[in-house]
């Protein structure tokens, strides 16, 4: 399992548009019994921050983005630029063998 901590962001292994940023996730809290919030852009203003299982936060999570972002801000998608990723390691992502 990775090593999940606060003030990380991570991007998914299939990123997606989300009010016109990239769908990143900010770490807020990781409990002891291995739960994680995390707010990002798809987290409407004014609502809740999810709460979801580790295990689950890590089947979603690609890679660590933080410190290719600027301090506060997110990725927009109109500058974001896919990474060139092979049919075999797409694969392993959905088989679980994934980068997390």
């Amino acid at each position: 399992m990775a090593k999940f901590s606060v003030g990380q962001v991570w991007r998914g292994k299939r990123p997606a548009h989300s009010n016109g940023f990239v769908n990143d996730r900010v770490i807020t809290y990781v409990s002891p019994v291995g739960r994680i919030q995390y707010d990002g852009p798809t987290v409407n203003l004014g609502r809740r921050l999810p709460i979801v299982e580790a295990e689950v936060f890590e089947k979603w999570a690609g890679r660590e983005v933080g410190n290719e972002l600027p301090e506060g801000e997110w990725q927009r998608w109109c500058d974001y630029k896919p990474e060139k990723r092979g049919t075999a390691e797409i694969a392993a992502e959905d088989k679980g063998g994934g980068n997390a």
